[in-house]
Formats: structure tokens, C-alpha cells, sequence
């Protein structure tokens, strides 16, 4: 009901107020989904998923259950006096998070030391990062994770103080920087930079490791239950059917060596006549 009399009364909106309206483009990373509400949390600002709304991921046309949170978005939304409304929403890439927790390491500057490395997190309730001062063309103050910290060498044309940024990519933590605050009193912080290149490499190789020892880990542990499930039943022949049991723990030895289940059967043929 409530949907119903917010949607009317966006078609009802009076002429001067059409006027008012904007059409523009946001991207950023999905912070928060809220499926129940049709909200969508991105660059720390919430928006509503109309019904009307067009969802394309990967290029094909998808429902709002398919946006998951840390995946990188562009909306295309409208402002009006009621709220900000979507009217798209296209998937233009994965965030170093995905949508299950982070796959990479992390970097979070409340607790972070000079040598660490990773995509920078934060624990703060928004789970934003605010600008709070620019202080170069490259360099900026930034506000995130509980503390202040100088971001230098990232690009700040497309930042303004006092409003959130994402921060997509690797960084590391490359020293500290005392500056004087605007009370006279002196202040030192983390110096954060974008990796270089071959830094980035090597951490994207260390996520593609992970992820791989993760799915050999996986497939390991489903031939171990499934051939714990085939000598179960073996076991049961072995009363009524020997020749059949015998047979089939043969079969568990020859189809899964190197299991515990396929040792057991081996240990049991062994003693059978």
C-alpha cells in the first residue's frame, strides 16, 4: 500500500515539479541490498528499485534478486522531490569483494601498519569513505574504518569534501605524514597508494591460488563422502552377499585411491577368503 500511494504520488506530481526532476548516472559498489524494500545502498546513498526499473547483468536481462552486494553498479536513476528513483541498473564489474565476503586480502586503515597491502575496508557502520580535505590533484585527507589517512597518487578530479568516495582496486600502506590541523595542533596519519602493477599481479595471483586450493579442498572432500557412502553399503553386502560386497570394494579401491574409505576396503579384502 505504502509502494502504491509513493508511486502515485510520483505520477501525480504537479508540472513545476516535473521540472524539477533530474535524470543521472551513478556508479560505485553495492553496499546493501534490501530485497523487501526494493532499496539498493551504492556509494553510501540509498535508492528505490522501482517495478518499471530495467536490470541488466553481464549484458542479459536479469531481476533485482540477481544484484548482490559488493558487485560493481551503474544506475541510472531519476531525482525527485519524494527520493532518488532507479530506472537501470547495469553490472559493469566485480568489486575486489564478491558477493559472498572478500576473496583478496584486505586493508583496513583503522588497524593497518606500513608494509600492508589489499583492497581497502572499512568497519564503520556506513561503510563509507568521506573526503575531508583535497589537498592536491593526487592527494587527499580521507575519512574511513575510524581514523583519518592520506590517500596520495589516486586521482581526485572526481572528489568533493565532505562526500563520500569508493575506493575500487589495491592499495598498500607506504609510511605517515604529520600535518598541522586547523586548531594549530599537530596530526600524523597512514600514507595509503594504489599498488603498482606488478604489486597488483601478485595479489590477483594470490586470490586465483586461494580460490583454486579452495576448489581442490572441495573436490577432495566430495570424493571422500561419496566413496564413505559406497563402502557403507559394501559393508552391509557382507553378511548375505560376500561375492558382491567383494566386488565392490574392489571398485572403491580402483575408483577412489588415496581416500580412507578406498584403504578401509582395501584392509577388509584382505581378510575376506
Amino acid at each position: 500500500m505504502i509502494r502504491f500511494v509513493s508511486l502515485l504520488a510520483f505520477i501525480l506530481l504537479p508540472a513545476s515539479t516535473w521540472a524539477q526532476t533530474q535524470t543521472f548516472t551513478v556508479r560505485g559498489t553495492v553496499q546493501s541490498v534490501d530485497q523487501n524494500k526494493q532499496r539498493i545502498v551504492v556509494a553510501g546513498r540509498r535508492y528505490y528499485v522501482g517495478q518499471d526499473c530495467k536490470i541488466w547483468l553481464n549484458y542479459e536481462k536479469a531481476s533485482f534478486a540477481s544484484v548482490k552486494a559488493h558487485q560493481e553498479v551503474e544506475l541510472t536513476c531519476t531525482r525527485y522531490p519524494g527520493g532518488m528513483r532507479v530506472a537501470n541498473i547495469l553490472k559493469i564489474g566485480d568489486s575486489a569483494e564478491a558477493a559472498e565476503g572478500p576473496k583478496g586480502p584486505q586493508l583496513f586503515p583503522g588497524t593497518a601498519k606500513v608494509g600492508d597491502k589489499g583492497a581497502l575496508a572499512n568497519k564503520d557502520p556506513s561503510g563509507r569513505f568521506v573526503v575531508l580535505q583535497l589537498v592536491g590533484k593526487k592527494d587527499a585527507l580521507i575519512k574511513g574504518d575510524g581514523v583519518t589517512f592520506r590517500l596520495q597518487g589516486h586521482p581526485t578530479e572526481h572528489m568533493a569534501e565532505g562526500k563520500s568516495v569508493d575506493l575500487p582496486g589495491y592499495f598498500k600502506v607506504t609510511g605517515t605524514n604529520t600535518y598541522e590541523t586547523g586548531s594549530g595542533a599537530s596530526k600524523t596519519v597512514l600514507v595509503i597508494e594504489p599498488v603498482s602493477e606488478e604489486e597488483k599481479k601478485d595479489l590477483e595471483q594470490g586470490v586465483q591460488a586461494k580460490v583454486h586450493d579452495t576448489a581442490t579442498a572441495g573436490d577432495a572432500q566430495k570424493r571422500e563422502d561419496e566413496a564413505s557412502k559406497k563402502l557403507l553399503m559394501a559393508k552391509q553386502l557382507l553378511d548375505r552377499h560376500v561375492d558382491v560386497a567383494k566386488a565392490r570394494l574392489t571398485q572403491i579401491v580402483k575408483q577412489f585411491p588415496g581416500t580412507k574409505a578406498a584403504n578401509e576396503a582395501e584392509k577388509i579384502l584382505e581378510k575376506l577368503p
